[in-house]
């Protein structure tokens, strides 16, 4: 029995051993996206702490005390991003007794596209994960009715969008009679409040800035319409998926969060095996996420919660039947989540060895022949560069160029996409003589920044600043940095 208790647990090293081995390099690349060098930079250097773009405090005081290892704890936060992952995946492993149904379940949890969401690697999200798995492992397990929901409460002080996954949790005490009797409703007013002191106790600025936390919370009417598009929207090819102008996949539910087959699968196993209380569980707690989700804008990391949700279902379901029939459906669900990270992981990785190869090796000798040729055009008239190669940086802030080099030449007025330090790109709509727009090879062909239609970087994102294109051009490359000459359109 031991032995087979230590065979068990070799299956999960080795699963878990060889998602590290996919996803370590990925977590260590000294390359971070806009939003990872915006919050460790606000960690660094707080000035005030409150609920900095909604996360809670708790949060933010975390990042802070961390911040003292120097330029080390951006390296340190991402560590801990993928050691939240891994944590989740023991705690969804101990959730259930047998052997071939507790390996799949983790199979199922890191096969989740979100999971192998590469964007951005220190966010709340990652860490929450395993804060609000183990409510649902002590409240399911041990029928723990304190704990698991002050810590739900603590994650919805951190991420407020978490919210959707907790409502198992209350449902579960909910029904877990026919009849609600006035101990239930006492008990219901428990954990309520229990809950609340958790969110209080992660984010304690609630009790005396109420309006910074009031004015986190979306605000805007319901538009169930616009969601379930983006919510029903099947992969078909990589335009499914919406790159934002810092290059991260910020869109598209069914490939980049949870596939909607997956998804379709695991529900009509649920509904064909679940009992009449527990299907009522479901159907409320989707509901529920689904009306959460219309209020939020259609970023990925606002529709997460979906993920544990299904966990806490199969967690259920697989605690009270035994089936080959729903061991295959996961198999199955496995193979599909799996097709689906294949569509975005190989152009995030493309992305992001290409540029910090080019860091490493040729920031210098791109920076001086993009110097040359800008300092050899014969023209008597305003020369304006649009950099949009400045958006993934090292954690010491070192870029693709060199900045300052760039910006102190007579010869151009050097703009910087989405960090333009003084001038903005609305300042040279009146003098759009000579614009030249500088891009790297590794997203300049990518045809996923734009919802209406197949557009690449300039023409979805730098177009709509500057105006209607009549020409453009590669004039000149300097190895994988392309020089785009455009001309504006009069009209």
């Amino acid at each position: 029995m031991k032995g087979d208790q230590s065979l068990n647990y070799s299956y999960l090293w080795l699963v878990l051993g060889l998602f590290t081995f996919f996803r370590f390099s990925y977590f260590t690349t000294d390359l971070y996206f806009p939003d990872e060098l915006w919050h460790t930079g606000y960690m660094n250097n707080p000035g005030k702490l409150t609920n900095y773009q909604g996360f809670g405090l708790i949060y933010w005081v975390f990042g802070y005390v961390i911040s003292f290892l120097g330029h080390e704890f951006r390296l340190v936060l991402r560590i801990l991003s993928l050691a939240s992952i891994l944590v989740a995946s023991y705690l969804i492993y101990r959730a259930n007794d047998d052997k071939k149904t507790k390996i799949l379940l983790v199979l199922l949890f890191i096969s989740s596209p979100f999971v192998w969401y590469g964007g951005k690697l220190i966010t709340p999200e990652f860490y929450i994960l395993p804060i609000i798995i183990y409510s649902y492992y002590l409240l399911i397990l041990t029928n723990h009715k304190k704990l698991p929901f002050f810590l739900s409460g603590v994650c919805i002080g951190i991420k407020a969008s978490i919210i959707p996954a907790v409502a198992p949790l209350f449902l579960y005490v909910l029904l877990e009679e026919r009849i609600l009797k006035m101990k239930k409703v006492i008990s219901l007013i428990s954990i309520s409040l229990i809950t609340i002191f958790g969110a209080v106790f992660a984010s304690p600025n609630i009790i005396w800035e109420p309006e910074v936390f009031l004015n986190n919370i979306p605000a805007k009417e319901v538009q169930i319409e616009y969601y379930l598009n983006n919510f029903t929207n099947i992969w078909k090819s990589k335009l499914d998926l919406i790159r934002s102008w810092d290059l991260v996949i910020f869109n598209g539910f069914s490939i980049s969060v949870f596939p909607l087959i997956s998804l379709s699968i695991m529900l009509i196993i649920f509904i064909s095996f679940f009992n009449t209380r527990t299907r009522l569980s479901l159907l409320f707690t989707l509901i529920f996420y689904i009306l959460v989700m219309t209020l939020q804008s259609n970023y990925i990391w606002h529709m997460f919660s979906l993920i544990p949700i299904l966990i806490f279902y199969s967690i259920i379901l697989t605690k009270e039947y035994k089936s080959s029939f729903i061991n295959l459906s996961f198999i199955v669900v496995l193979i599909i989540n799996l097709y689906n990270i294949n569509i975005f992981y190989h152009d995030d990785k493309i992305i992001r060895d290409s540029i910090y190869k080019d860091i490493l090796i040729n920031r210098d000798s791109h920076t001086n022949c993009l110097n040359s040729y800008f300092s050899k055009l014969n023209t008597r008239e305003n020369i304006y560069v649009i950099d949009t190669t400045s958006i993934l940086k090292t954690r010491k802030n070192i870029g693709l160029l060199d900045v300052e080099k760039l910006m102190n030449n007579d010869n151009y007025q050097f703009i910087q996409f989405g960090n333009s330090p003084g001038m903005s790109i609305n300042s040279i709509k009146n003098n759009l003589n000579y614009v030249y727009i500088i891009t790297h090879s590794s997203y300049d062909t990518m045809m996923n920044f734009s919802r209406n239609e197949n557009g690449d970087y300039i023409n979805s994102l730098i177009v709509p600043f500057i105006g209607k294109l009549k020409d453009r051009k590669v004039a000149y490359s300097c190895g994988n940095i392309n020089i785009n000459e455009v001309i504006v359109s009069d009209v």
